[in-house]
């Protein structure tokens, strides 16, 4: 359901989290070999006409091979500089300290992820319909820090960097108006109207929610959408969203349906303050701008200095 404009701010809210929900193993140990698929011979047939192993394969290899091949050798090379620069090898048979304190490092970071879920169960669940595990999430953790420390020196800023990025920034760094808001989803206007004439004379929000959105994905939460900046909404839900005072209630009409929103909260805009957390926020936003710039030098300089040798047969 397209409820939320695509922004840059969003985008970069959503990559955050793709970004953890990668790849996986926690200790540097090498993951276990994946079991071995056999296909058939001819893996489907078209009003009669068969689509060959060969040619599925080949297409696969076409359109795919080159970009996995390259981040797999990618991933070796990170790994083998990291064991050499971190120290992050073994020492006769026996865990460095160095790839103790790394992966303790590992460990505090996905328990942060962690607790963007509310419980063990939505947890799971998201793991599900992402298709992928635990291990996958650590293992991707691992190779993001392994990047941010081979690079730090190339990635840090200096006092007067991220003052001047705040002087010439203070309009994008403000805090805008906000909204939280609720939404019960129906297909008609009569149900809409309904629901809104018994919100009007008191009837729980939530409880509306639960039993009547159409909306799966925020019903069971009482129809909480959370809070949204000018400029998240589409524009329908946007333009009601934010005249309506704190607790007003109204229908809007999506391309979904019906929707019956109601303002929770409203937080005023905020111009940019040069304090602790506004100094942090920008030195992150400017590391990871140098790492955009760096990492691919960095990583092209390992391949200069490695041999590779390319067995795949196309």
């Amino acid at each position: 359901m397209k409820l939320i404009q695509s922004t840059d701010k969003t985008i970069l809210c959503a990559a955050a989290s793709c970004l953890l929900l990668m790849g996986g193993a926690l200790s540097g140990a090498e993951p276990p070999a994946p079991a071995s698929v056999t296909l058939p011979p001819v893996v489907a047939k078209v009003n009669g006409v068969e689509i060959g192993i060969d040619q599925f394969w080949g297409r696969i290899l076409n359109t795919a091979g080159t970009a996995v091949l390259t981040s797999l050798v990618d991933e070796i090379l990170l790994e083998q500089e990291a064991d050499k620069v971190l120290g992050l090898a073994a020492k006769k048979g026996k865990v460095s300290s160095a790839s103790k304190k790394f992966n303790k490092e590992i460990q505090e970071r996905f328990q942060t992820f962690r607790k963007q879920f509310d419980d063990e169960k939505s947890f799971q669940a998201q793991l599900i319909a992402s298709g992928i595990t635990v291990e996958d999430i650590n293992k991707q953790l691992r190779l993001d820090l392994i990047k941010e420390k081979l690079l730090e020196d190339k990635t840090k800023s200096n006092p007067a960097e991220i003052k001047s990025y705040f002087d010439q920034n203070q309009d994008r760094l403000a805090v805008p108006e906000m909204a939280h808001l609720k939404h019960i989803l129906v297909s008609t206007e009569q149900e809409a109207r309904d629901l809104l004439l018994a919100l009007r004379v008191g009837a729980d929000f939530e409880l509306m929610a639960r039993a009547k959105s159409l909306d799966q994905a925020t019903k069971d939460r009482g129809g909480d959408l959370g809070f949204f900046a000018q400029g998240m909404l589409i524009p329908q839900l946007q333009e009601r969203a934010f005249a309506l005072e704190p607790e007003g209630v109204d229908i809007v009409r999506t391309n979904q349906g019906f929707h019956v929103i109601k303002v929770v909260e409203k937080r005023p805009a905020k111009q940019a303050v040069w304090d602790q957390e506004t100094r942090e926020n920008i030195e992150k936003l400017l590391k990871q701008a140098k790492f955009n710039q760096e990492y691919p030098k960095y990583i092209q300089g390992l391949r200069s200095q490695a041999d590779i040798q390319v067995l795949l047969n196309r």
